[in-house]
């Protein structure tokens, strides 16, 4: 796929996800929206740990299916996990249908075009709208409230803040023990895909890494902070999330600036 197709592909999700979205109010019932653009959507039992969480197929009648794969195959209930595997199909659903099937012949073409449908999924369960409604001068506290009301998990909805605020970056991070015996803060995920691919662990040599590996140690007062960490807290039992203040100059010569004021 050339780069100028990419982009194409990508703008054109981009739109349609908040075309989609434009007129609903939050969270985005992404059942109505597979409704609406023909896809049935079935539970079936995903038997292995390397399987997909979920697939698109064509049942006898050569309708589509949006198939969530879990071992709960009988639950009505749809997670948060769930709602974005749903628009995630739906992702190449749409993909497909304007641009045809891609041949993937490589695991870069399959990886790219995964993250396509993602970015899809994203933007469709995480409008702009809710966005711009959101209090930035307390980062996390946006972030969770951000997720709990598209009812996502927190990394799409981290990914989309930092795609709408370029000056922010959120980490997770748990804690994790090497056969040396030493503990390092393992990178979950990162809503900064160069950020994540330069740090795969951190440990104490770092500002970073030594803040997130006491958060982690349950210490019992926040430890000092670089000026470029805006807060730490925990995310869940076992993983913190820091966000941070990435002053890098973006590629066309302009500096990003977190905003300090509502919206």
């Amino acid at each position: 796929m050339s780069s100028q197709l990419d982009d194409e592909k990508l703008t054109w999700l981009e739109r349609y996800a908040e075309l989609i979205a434009r007129n609903a109010s939050l969270p985005i019932d992404v059942l109505a929206v597979a409704r609406e653009l023909g896809v049935r959507v079935e539970r079936a039992d995903r038997n292995s740990h390397n399987m997909p969480h979920g697939d698109l197929v064509r049942d006898g009648s050569g309708a589509m299916v949006a198939r969530i794969l879990t071992r709960y195959a009988n639950t009505a209930r749809i997670s948060p996990r769930e709602r974005f595997t749903i628009a995630h199909e739906l992702g190449h659903f749409v993909l497909n249908r304007k641009f045809g099937s891609a041949a993937l012949v490589d695991k870069k073409a399959y990886w790219r075009y995964e993250e396509f449908c993602n970015h899809f999924a994203s933007t469709l369960l995480v409008p702009s709208f809710a966005l711009t409604a959101l209090d930035m001068r307390s980062p996390i506290p946006a972030l969770f409230t951000l997720a709990d009301s598209c009812k996502v998990t927190l990394e799409p909805a981290a990914r989309r803040l930092s795609s709408h605020y370029p000056s922010i970056v959120y980490i997770s991070a748990r804690m994790v023990t090497r056969a040396t015996g030493k503990n390092v803060a393992q990178v979950v995920w990162c809503s900064d895909a160069k950020i994540a691919q330069r740090y795969k662990h951190l440990d104490e040599s770092t500002k970073l890494g030594g803040a997130l590996l006491r958060k982690l140690r349950n210490s019992s007062s926040m430890p000092p902070l670089a000026p470029t960490i805006m807060g730490i807290e925990w995310s869940t039992r076992t993983e913190v999330i820091a966000c941070l203040r990435d002053h890098r100059d973006r590629d066309d010569g302009t500096r990003t600036e977190f905003p300090d004021s509502k919206g």
